[in-house]
């Protein structure tokens, strides 16, 4: 079994509340009242219960239990409810519960514990006794959220990540549910031998095949964070550099129309040096000017960016932007390695990042991927026209996209391109309560879903 080591990241679980870490000694990490010293995980297997003790010390308990601690349930399995909760007036907590909220703060400083501050509560409220037995196990349950400090750590799955974003920033993966993303791998046929082509804007989706393809396969990125494509959701999912480097291969959204262009005039060496910063390939007293200073340059603009207002820049804000953007580019000129040496491990990413995009060039020359997924902020249509031509034939596609519109439009543009099983649609899928006496639809869910446009290309 898998142990939690230093330097990894683990998800605490608590109820539905999913919260990722980064293990380091010394690190402690707030997740909602309780205060977690990352350094007491290590040495743990991954699945691992865990309670908050005095003097925010860990004890170890049974993940089952932590589990069944935050559902909601009755004690017998079958309870013939006759009364209701209409004589119960919805006025404020204060005239229901005797105790105050000092005498409850009291409480945890005298060293009880969340059971028992839980009981405390339960005895002094003036209607607990006069509520079904649904209503009570439903006030309880509120109660251990907000009392109890259990947790579970858990290893960072795809699954986990997916549902964790999509609870708290859905709005980073364009509103991208966990069931869709599944559905859309499926569809795609993402395994271990494919030779995907992936535009994507989430990081998630990146996540997702890279999970899916290796140790084999490859998947090459359009994105528009073209030089640290390799992290956020990527690494908390505890992918490694090396296997970043070997089955990641990206290229720069923003080029995408330059580069069928630069493919037909020049190599694929030659190519990649145009859409690298040009200060990498210059020489200046022998060596290279500093390729840190200059990581965070961006490409060329291209036909395919976000439009901007030309009033902007008469603005305050605008005339701000264009004024730190000028003197980043100055400081970017005017950097040069001292000794005319160049560090070592800058170096070896420089190397790096040219191999790999001459190899991303290669593919795209290649052509005959095996499929393609996208999941773009920006209109889906051009994209797919200008990245259709490289998918090979009997191969699947799906397309992502927050809106129904867009996806009509290229719906209407593949009918005569040679594509079959074409179908829009959202798989939108509602979560059912099954609890004894209670089985029901759950009320509150994200509304946000997203359409994906899928099918097969075929020789036209």
């Amino acid at each position: 079994m898998a142990l939690i080591t230093e330097n990894c990241g683990v998800i605490l679980k608590k109820g539905a509340n999913l919260k990722y870490i980064y293990v380091k000694p010394g690190n402690p990490v707030n997740m909602e009242r309780m205060k977690i010293k990352c350094g007491l995980l290590i040495g743990h297997p991954y699945g691992t219960g865990f309670k908050v003790v005095n003097n925010n010390q860990l004890e170890v308990v049974d993940p089952i239990t932590v589990e069944e601690t935050y559902e909601e349930y009755v004690r017998d399995s079958v309870v013939e409810v006759k009364e209701d909760n209409r004589h119960i007036n919805d006025d404020k907590e204060e005239s229901r519960q005797t105790l105050s909220k000092d005498e409850i703060e009291s409480f945890k400083e005298s060293g009880k514990t969340g059971e028992e501050i839980i009981e405390q509560i339960i005895e002094n409220s003036s209607t607990f006794n006069q509520r079904t037995e649904f209503s009570k196990a439903k006030y309880t349950k509120k109660k251990k959220q907000k009392y109890l400090s259990h947790f579970v750590a858990l290893k960072p799955t795809i699954a986990l990540l997916a549902q964790m974003y999509s609870n708290k920033k859905s709005d980073k993966i364009l509103h991208l549910q966990p069931d869709l993303l599944a559905h859309m791998l499926s569809w795609a046929n993402v395994q271990a031998s494919s030779n995907a082509l992936l535009v994507d804007d989430t990081g998630l989706v990146t996540a997702a095949m890279m999970n899916r393809i290796i140790p084999e396969g490859t998947i090459t990125l359009f994105t528009n964070s073209f030089m640290n494509h390799g992290h956020g959701i990527v690494k908390q999912l505890g992918i490694s550099n090396d296997q970043i480097q070997k089955h990641l291969l990206a290229l720069p959204l923003k080029r995408l129309e330059d580069l069928r262009m630069l493919m037909e005039q020049k190599t694929d060496i030659e190519a990649a040096k145009e859409l690298l910063p040009p200060s990498w390939f210059e020489e200046v007293n022998g060596t290279s000017e500093d390729m840190a200073n200059n990581i965070e340059t961006e490409p060329a603009d291209s036909e395919i960016k976000r439009e901007t207002d030309t009033e902007d820049s008469k603005t305050e804000v605008g005339q701000k932007r264009t004024l730190r953007e000028k003197d980043f580019s100055e400081t970017c000129k005017k950097a040069k390695i001292e000794n005319g040496t160049i560090d070592p491990l800058k170096q070896v990413y420089r190397d790096a990042k040219v191999s790999e995009t001459v190899s991303a060039i290669g593919k795209m020359r290649n052509g005959n991927f095996s499929c393609l997924v996208m999941a773009s902020k920006f209109h889906p249509k051009r994209l797919l026209s200008s990245l259709f031509p490289y998918l090979g034939v009997s191969r699947p596609f799906a397309i992502y996209c927050q809106q129904r519109e867009p996806l009509m439009e290229c719906y209407m543009m593949l009918k005569d391109m040679g594509v079959c099983c074409m179908e829009v649609g959202s798989h939108w899928t509602r979560d059912i309560q099954v609890m004894p006496g209670r089985t029901h639809p759950k009320i509150l869910m994200p509304s946000a879903q997203g359409f994906v446009l899928k099918g097969i290309k075929v020789e036209g």
